[in-house]
């Protein structure tokens, strides 16, 4: 299982994705069975990457052009970049503190 997830930039640093992909993470465990969840983050994303640890995840390797750069105007000049590959698995399941929702 991969969650997404996007925070408009006036609500980001208030906590919601992190509040958001551990609430998924625990849903996906425990009411679905999942044993792994991935997350897929550009290696320029340091909020996703903070967020990824902060919430339990842990760096599995980087694949070379693997995520696609979405072009609004035309799919046919889309770009890749790399992505790093970070997993949740089953039997590491935290517990937030209201320390890591800020």
């Amino acid at each position: 299982m991969e969650p997404a997830y996007w925070v408009r930039p006036e609500e980001r640093r208030r906590g919601i994705a992190s509040q958001a992909v551990h609430a998924v993470t625990l849903w996906a465990h425990n009411a679905l069975d999942t044993a792994r969840i991935w997350l897929e983050i550009n290696p320029r994303n340091e909020p996703s990457l903070h967020l990824a640890q902060r919430v339990g995840y842990h760096f599995e390797r980087r694949l070379p052009r693997h995520c696609r750069d979405w072009s609004p105007e035309n799919a046919q000049h889309d770009s890749w970049h790399d992505c790093l590959i970070w997993s949740h698995l089953s039997e590491r399941v935290p517990v937030l503190t209201d320390q890591d929702h800020s």
